[in-house]
């Protein structure tokens, strides 16, 4: 790994931390996650510091009142996105404690997975590249957009609440950076684990190859593939556990990341479609946001895009898998009885137990989910831009 990758981990391990995210330590030279006094303090410290701005928030909010004809629509969509962040800070802190232990737990039986792993299955130096190049991508768009997104929500808030203290608006603005840090971390375990997921498919090719390429009658052969097999089966249904248990931990923080998305699409459709009805809504931005706004939305779309295509190719790594073993050639299956059954275990492991990105038990993140979301936010701000010009008619 290149020494800049390493230290922009550092950088986001040490914020994460800052922010009271991270309330345990993680040694990079030994992979193991400990809890220590002092990061439990502190993170205490950082978690009610953050639950008292925002019940002073709260206590003293007031919304701006805004002439009328003005875009009320917008302020709502705004003022709802807020809320949904604040929501989604809230959970997150809790969920941070109360899993604390299994999260510590998780990474360290993990890294000893790993290290087993390992020793059976050697990394590719272009794994590792994917890997490097996946984790150096997400960590630059973030950033930009963590930068862009915080400047644009400081305006937000000034102009929906009406706010004397400066200070709780900035800290309010660091709500979304505090989910958008949480979903780095939870990109940097699929991302793991999508790597050992390819190396498992590439394994099976190598496999089913030499199968092929074996003479009839090889018995001592065919059952040291067959053993192979078995291990990677097992690895893989291991990985599996992981990933369950890593969705178990992120699945309430990901459902708030997801309302938020899918509100702020609806928004961000209605409000460019609207523009032209609404020039009032320049004078609270300024003339700034038009040229600013655009360059954000979009850094922060890639970086969401980014997020949805490791998610999602995890669900196609498990499913090449499937057809591997379903596409192999079926004068394999006479060759040796104990190959035979290595072959067919595997395959009905994959069937009886499908991967499925369960969010609390709402729905399954995958892609006919995501196109169903896509053609709802569509939906919904069509629906959004009738009543607002049947409004603008009215008035």
């Amino acid at each position: 790994m290149k020494r800049s990758t390493y230290w922009m981990l550092s950088t986001i391990y040490i914020y994460a931390q800052l922010l009271g995210i991270l309330n345990f330590c993680y040694n990079c030279r030994t992979g193991r996650a400990h809890i220590k006094p002092y990061i439990t303090a502190y993170s205490a410290i950082i978690s009610l510091t953050m639950f008292g701005v925002l019940t002073y928030f709260l206590l003293n909010m007031e919304i701006k009142n805004h002439p009328a004809g003005s875009a009320e629509l917008h302020y709502k969509l705004n003022l709802l996105t807020s809320i949904i962040r604040v929501v989604g800070v809230i959970l997150t802190v809790f969920y941070n404690w109360t899993r604390r232990r299994e999260s510590v737990q998780l990474i360290n039986t993990y890294q000893q997975f790993c290290r087993r792993f390992l020793k059976k299955w050697q990394v590719e130096e272009r794994f590792m590249q994917y890997l490097e190049h996946g984790i150096r991508v997400k960590l630059k768009r973030s950033f930009i957009a963590d930068v862009l997104v915080y400047v644009i929500i400081y305006q937000h808030l000034g102009v929906i609440f009406d706010m004397e203290n400066s200070y709780i608006l900035l800290a309010l603005a660091l709500i979304p950076t505090v989910l958008n840090v949480v979903m780095t971390l939870y990109y940097f375990a699929i991302l793991n684990i999508n790597i050992l997921m390819t190396i498992i498919n590439e394994e099976i090719k190598r496999i089913l190859n030499i199968i092929c390429e074996t003479e009839t009658g090889n018995c001592v052969k065919y059952c040291h593939l067959a053993d192979q097999l078995d291990d990677l089966a097992v690895a893989q249904g291991i990985l599996k556990t992981f990933l369950k248990r890593i969705n178990k931990i992120y699945n309430v923080q990901a459902i708030c990341v997801v309302l938020d998305l899918y509100v702020n699409n609806i928004f961000v459709i209605y409000i460019f479609a609207m523009l032209s009805n609404h020039l009032d809504i320049w004078a609270y931005y300024g003339d700034w946001v038009v040229y600013f706004v655009p360059v954000a939305l979009f850094i922060w779309y890639l970086d969401i895009q980014l997020f949805i295509y490791v998610m999602l190719n995890t669900v196609d790594l498990m499913e090449k898998t499937g057809e591997l073993l379903k596409g192999r050639p079926i004068w394999t299956s006479n060759l040796n009885d104990r190959l035979e059954r290595s072959l067919d275990n595997f395959s009905l492991q994959l069937a009886q137990f499908p991967l499925e990105f369960d969010l609390v038990g709402l729905f399954n993140m995958n892609r006919p989910m995501a196109f169903a979301t896509f053609s709802s936010t569509i939906s919904n701000a069509i629906v959004l831009i009738q009543y607002d010009l049947k409004y603008t008619k009215k008035n």
